[in-house]
């Protein structure tokens, strides 16, 4: 009794645990765009910001950047089942008040803004509340999707309407409103419904003013930063989440809720909050990058909307949970507009240390790493041929930075501006899959190649570049992974020096497994007697097959086909003898050799059981076939229980002669002790069912 109740209380405190982890794993914040969720703002155009000055005071122009005194609105709303615990006031204070620390933040939401952008944007939230909502919380809680927040959101604006002049909150005087926050008592419940918190779109007008972009969030019983923050960036900058990213940005993990990381730089110098300095066409230099200093990028002369930009981070203020400082490289590509995969970023950190261990998880971790960060006594270099390298995602490369110097306030470094071509420096082959054959491990990867007078050998990788196992010489022109299991293998080459190693990308060997089936023999009743029966089952999903033979003359002929669909098959009015048994797929691929089967003759009175008994039982996860003895003819049934007594199957009762039979039954798959009663007549039958799984 008492183990019993521990397991009890260790299953509903692993229960409590696991909601636990699943609230933190998916405490993300999103955009919601008509009612759809979506990882950016659709009507969102980069192209706008190309007429732009790159080295512009102003910024490069590729998102929104409203500067100067920002005023925005704050809509509090509480409900009849979720009473508000904060104060107008107090939320007040949170959003405006210079050196707010209740509950450990680090300033208030004005003050965050105030450091991150050096000043230029100072947002003034003013606060209008509360509005009790129609219905309970619970109510705008539920689905589908997020059509109970827009009634919210309706709910909320003709409530404040007469009280409100929207007009006053059109910053830029483009006739649209840039700061709707609605804040709602008590927590977020139920991630992606709902009112989970998002920055969203409503179509309003009001005040002769546009309302478009909104965000929605929530106060439970302490403040924090962080949401409001991350869905201000959403909202009034058009700032994507930057998933794959680590702890480099509030837009990225969720690292610290009262003192959240600063903004990256990279969004901080196009918004003009920091100084840029273009080095796309300048000339040779050795430069200074200064602790909130100017940031400096090189763009792709082909692509516009893509470049390399970097500046020099130091985990101290703002960035203070980062685990180490230096110089900072971002690899961004606009025309991808979103962290999408990590192999599709608009926005990506150069892990000096090349590990790639970013891309590893999409969101709350890996974190910040100080081998993340160039510098002296650690990686000095980015170049055309440095590891990682400089390349373009179209694999040209031309920026070189070199003589990284030690951490510090202030970091020297040399630039070079020396354009390359892939032809000049990285490994190119052309990657073709054969899959694995009859279960045989057999797969293989398949490598072609040119010959270069620059080189002599590439080598080859399977596990993401762990070890390269496989060297070739290039005179060869080709080389191959054998003997491979079914399975995903990240492909990666390098020089046969080691230099440029570089993803070739995930490749897939899909499995082929040979027949798995079971076979059943029932004797002849005489010799003179075609009355025997060899009768296979098998399961209906194996691999991508859809037909199965079978032979029984040594795979001579297999005049037995059968869809695999049907799940069992059989020879029947057998002779007594032996049968050298086979199977192969309906395409005669795999054959299989099953062993070779003797119908047997008994005696007259040997052939009837003496008592009636259950002689075998097997079940899988996928099929299941019992075998009985009568010794009379009896009409005969059998049901499926679990051991709290709960049927879960039943066969309709069936008249059988005297003998030996099989039942076929099914698998129950969510457990693996069950229960089978088994009727002859008058006879019961009951023994334990063990499913193998």
């Amino acid at each position: 009794m008492i183990i019993d109740t521990l397991i009890r209380y260790k299953t509903r405190l692993s229960i409590v645990l696991l909601w636990i982890v699943v609230c933190i794993l998916t405490s993300e914040a999103l955009i919601v765009y008509k009612g759809e969720i979506v990882s950016e703002w659709p009507d969102q155009n980069f192209s706008s910001g190309l007429g732009k000055t790159r080295s512009s005071e102003n910024g490069m122009g590729f998102y929104p950047n409203p500067s100067g005194k920002v005023y925005a609105l704050t809509f509090l709303v509480d409900f009849s089942d979720q009473p508000a615990l904060f104060t107008v006031d107090e939320v007040r204070d949170w959003l405006n008040q210079p050196g707010f620390n209740r509950d450990g933040c680090n300033g208030s939401v004005r003050d965050y803004f105030l450091d991150v952008s050096n000043g230029k944007v100072d947002l003034k939230n003013e606060v209008f509340g509360y509005y009790r909502a129609m219905h309970p919380k619970s109510y705008y809680e539920s689905g589908p999707g997020y059509s109970k927040a827009s009634e919210l959101v309706d709910e909320v604006m003709a409530y404040f309407d007469n009280v409100v002049d929207f007009s006053r909150y059109d910053n830029s005087g483009d006739g649209k409103t840039e700061s709707i926050s609605i804040v709602y008592a008590g927590n977020a419940e139920v991630w992606g419904q709902g009112i989970w918190p998002h920055a969203g779109w409503m179509d309003q007008t009001r005040d002769a003013t546009k309302l478009t972009r909104y965000m929605m969030t929530n106060l439970a019983d302490k403040f924090h930063l962080y949401l409001f923050v991350h869905e201000i960036g959403h909202m009034i900058f058009g700032w994507p989440d930057l998933y794959w990213f680590g702890d480099y940005c509030v837009m990225g993990n969720r690292i610290n809720d009262r003192n959240p990381v600063a903004v990256n730089d990279f969004f901080r110098a196009d918004q003009g909050w920091i100084d840029v300095t273009d080095l796309t066409n300048a000339n040779d230099a050795v430069l200074y990058a200064d602790v909130e200093g100017a940031g400096f990028t090189y763009f792709n002369p082909t692509n516009p909307l893509e470049g390399f930009f970097w500046s020099n981070i130091n985990n101290s203020g703002r960035w203070s949970a980062l685990k180490g400082g230096g110089i900072l490289v971002y690899h961004f590509d606009l025309s991808k507009k979103r962290n999408s995969g990590p192999d599709n970023l608009c926005l990506r950190v150069v892990q000096a240390d090349n590990t790639q261990s970013l891309t590893d998880e999409k969101w709350p971790k890996p974190g910040s790493n100080a081998s993340h960060f160039f510098y002296s006594t650690h990686n000095d270099k980015f170049t055309t041929q440095s590891t990682p390298n400089s390349q373009w995602y179209d694999r040209t490369a031309h920026l070189n930075i070199y003589n990284i110097g030690p951490k510090g306030d202030r970091i020297h470094f040399t630039f070079k501006n020396t354009p390359s071509t892939e032809t000049a420096y990285l490994p190119v082959a052309t990657v073709t899959v054969q899959h694995e054959s009859c279960g045989s491990s057999d797969g293989k990867i398949h490598f072609t190649f040119s010959n270069r007078p620059d080189r002599t050998n590439i080598r080859f990788s399977k596990d993401g570049g762990v070890a390269f196992d496989l060297n070739a010489a290039l005179k060869d022109g080709s080389a191959t992974f054998n003997n491979l299991a079914p399975g995903v293998y990240n492909i990666w080459a390098r020089w046969g020096n080691g230099d440029f190693p570089v993803k070739l990308g995930d490749y897939t060997v899909k499995a082929d497994p040979v027949p798995d089936l079971e076979v059943a023999v029932t004797d002849a009743t005489t010799q003179d007697d075609a009355d025997g029966k060899i009768e296979f089952t098998f399961s209906a999903v194996q691999g991508n097959r859809t037909h199965i033979s079978f032979s029984k003359d040594n795979g001579q002929s297999y005049p037995l086909t059968v869809e695999l669909s049907q799940t069992r098959a059989s020879f029947d009015n057998l002779y007594a003898g032996k049968y050298d048994l086979w199977a192969r797929w309906g395409n005669t691929e795999c054959p299989l050799s099953l062993g070779v089967h003797s119908i047997d003759v008994q005696s007259s009175t040997s052939l009837l059981p003496a008592e009636y008994a259950l002689t075998s039982k097997r079940v899988t996860s996928s099929l299941g076939t019992i075998s009985y003895a009568l010794p009379h003819d009896s009409k005969v049934s059998a049901a499926i229980y679990t051991l709290s007594g709960k049927q879960i199957w039943s066969s309709q009762a069936e008249m059988r002669s005297a003998g030996h039979h099989t039942m076929q039954i099914p698998s129950p798959c969510t457990s693996t002790l069950y229960l089978l009663v088994f009727r002859a007549g008058n006879i019961v039958l009951r023994e334990r069912l063990l499913v193998a799984h």
